[in-house]
């Protein structure tokens, strides 16, 4: 089973919800003179208002608006640091991390100026960079701003203040990404045992649950990675109700778990009610409906079943290149998928252009040393070492081992 492009789990960030650019607006203080400030004020307000609707374009131009009215205040002051980091945010969430990444650089050096390194804002912005770097995965450089904005936290909040639950997920995920279970598991227990003290959100607690389960799950720890991911679903089904979309996550852990078992038969309806209930919440177009079906289809290639896997793969293809673009990683990763079932049954000419169609798009969207354009590689030298081109394939196999090792 190959894992999605940005397989680290389920984040859980300080500023998670698209009411906390709101809440910035109060807590993330931008100065004294912010309040005498209207149309800095009525730009981010109105951003802000968008962002909850959804409307992730209008909320952008509403930011923007508020970052042009901000830099009249000169090139450090709190508001226009705050219009930053609001943009970065819409960035993040749309996929451009690289944008992200320059917003969050600048607004932190802004805040670390204005309020003193040891600063809670600080934190919370060393935070997003932070994110922006982990779904590049440069995880080298997430980890130290994770392990500062934690520290930040601990001693402003308490070492059991909620947010130090957030801060303590988040730096799990790139332990997780970088193969260091042990350490995840470390940050996870100790973040769920701060959610269990108090009375948190029912599926901020879930996604709590799944992380612990993922970094135990590669430990072969199965046995208790399947009752946690049980617990996790039913905290969903219980709070949400049944057919909510979020109980998909829960599925889709519940059932991977019985997948790397081999597992098929417990895997395979998981995935299907999955499938059913995102095709029922959300019409049979949107993204995350190939996503069910990439997972469905991966099964059933693992389950040897690759003529029922093939029309599943290429329907999740439609889907994304429809609605997301042509040149996104998301439909890069299905054209990796496709071109790896077609490897799997020695069709090695139809797999081929697919596997380099998806290493290109992967280094444009991603980057040339993002963790999946390893992935589209090997994918490419498993097909050169299949049809008898090994030389073709060694540049190609050292530039993964190249990418992996940072």
């Amino acid at each position: 089973m190959k894992k999605p492009i940005l397989a680290a789990g389920n984040r859980v960030m300080i500023l998670g919800s698209a009411a906390a650019v709101i809440l910035w607006l109060a807590a993330l203080s931008a100065g004294p003179a912010a309040a005498q400030t209207d149309p800095w004020q009525g730009f981010m307000e109105a951003g802000s208002r968008f962002l909850q609707q959804g409307n992730l374009t209008e909320a952008e131009r509403q930011f923007r608006g508020a970052a042009a009215a901000a830099e009249a205040f000169g090139p450090e002051d709190m508001r226009l640091g705050l219009s930053l980091v609001s943009i970065g945010r819409i960035h993040l969430r749309l996929g451009r991390w690289g944008m992200a990444e320059g917003m969050f650089r600048r607004a932190l050096a802004i805040y670390e100026k204005g309020r003193g390194p040891q600063h809670l804002d600080v934190a919370l912005i060393a935070n997003d960079l932070a994110e922006s770097y982990r779904v590049q995965g440069r995880y080298a450089e997430a980890e130290p701003l994770y392990l500062r904005s934690l520290a930040i936290a601990e001693t402003a909040l308490g070492a059991e203040h909620p947010n130090i639950a957030a801060s303590a997920n988040n730096l799990g995920l790139v332990y997780q990404a970088q193969g260091r279970h042990a350490d995840a598991e470390r940050l996870f227990r100790h973040a769920l045992a701060i959610f269990d003290k108090g009375t948190p959100d029912p599926p901020a607690l879930a996604r709590g649950l799944d992380n612990l389960g993922q970094s135990l799950r590669p430990q072969g720890k199965y046995a208790e990675a399947e009752a946690i991911f049980r617990r996790a679903l039913a905290i969903r089904e219980n709070a949400l109700g049944p057919d909510h979309i979020e109980v998909t996550v829960g599925l889709n852990q519940l059932a991977g778990l019985f997948q790397v078992q081999a597992k098929f038969a417990d895997a395979e309806p998981l995935y299907a009610r999955s499938l059913a209930i995102a095709e029922k919440t959300l019409g049979p177009d949107h993204p995350n409906v190939a996503t069910g079906l990439v997972n469905l289809a991966g099964l059933l290639t693992d389950a040897g079943k690759p003529a029922s896997a093939e029309p599943l793969f290429r329907r999740a293809l439609t889907i994304r290149e429809k609605a997301l673009g042509p040149n996104h990683a998301e439909v890069a990763s299905a054209l990796d998928s496709l071109a790896g079932l077609y490897a799997t049954q020695a069709r090695h000419a139809e797999a081929e252009p697919l596997a380099r169609r998806a290493l290109a798009i992967s280094e444009r969207a991603l980057g040339a040393d993002h963790p999946f354009v390893a992935r589209a590689l090997d994918t490419i030298v498993a097909i050169l070492h299949a049809t008898g081109r090994a030389a073709e394939a060694e540049p190609l196999e050292t530039r993964a081992k190249a990418i992996r090792a940072r």
